[in-house]
């Protein structure tokens, strides 16, 4: 008889963070994926937490691209990861104008919202992972642990002192690993005190 217990996840923002490229991508060789990122995604994965992107796509909106197209680069993601034996559970992307002042776009959680009943994930276990002050803001709306980045936006992001990630990492792998080395510090079944 199983238990049902619900499902810790790692929210990762895709541009910048997974990947580096130009804004709006639109074309699947535009799509260059970080090294550090096949490590770190493997090595969450093998820790346990479902991976599930969360990416605005303001691009649809603004007619660079179709989402016919988005969900091509993204099924061709996807590929990539799988033959590296990574598994992305799910994607969530809106693909509203921030002038839409839509419930999806991040810092807005409807994203997060959606995923969470889908999967089953409790939240206090699990992470937002991103370069973008969007990203750390819709973590603390959700109450997520944070994680800042350092790569595509991240620089910049950094320099908003008003915004406090639980951590700042070089790149994904590194966020990974402060991942692993504070969940061994935590108990099983056991709330944070």
């Amino acid at each position: 008889m199983s238990m049902n217990l619900p499902n810790k996840a790692i929210f990762l923002d895709r541009d910048g963070t997974i990947n580096e490229g130009p804004p709006y991508i639109n074309r699947i060789d535009q799509l260059d994926i970080l090294p550090e990122s096949f490590e770190g995604l493997r090595l969450l994965g093998g820790l346990g937490f479902k991976l599930i992107i969360i990416t605005n796509q303001s691009g649809i909106a603004r007619q660079y691209l179709s989402e016919k197209t988005l969900k091509t680069i993204h099924k061709h993601l996807l590929a990539e990861f799988k033959k590296r034996k990574i598994k992305i559970h799910d994607i969530f992307f809106c693909p509203h104008h921030p002038d839409e002042k839509c419930r999806c776009r991040k810092p807005q959680t409807l994203m997060i919202k959606k995923a969470t009943l889908q999967h089953k994930i409790d939240l206090k276990s699990s992470y937002m992972i991103g370069d973008n002050e969007c990203d750390i803001e819709l973590g603390q709306k959700t109450g997520l642990k944070t994680i800042l980045v350092l790569t595509g936006l991240g620089k910049k992001t950094r320099k908003n002192k008003s915004l406090k990630p639980h951590y700042v990492a070089k790149h994904l792998l590194d966020a990974a690993k402060w991942i692993k080395g504070t969940s061994k510090k935590t108990v099983s079944f056991r709330e944070d005190n």
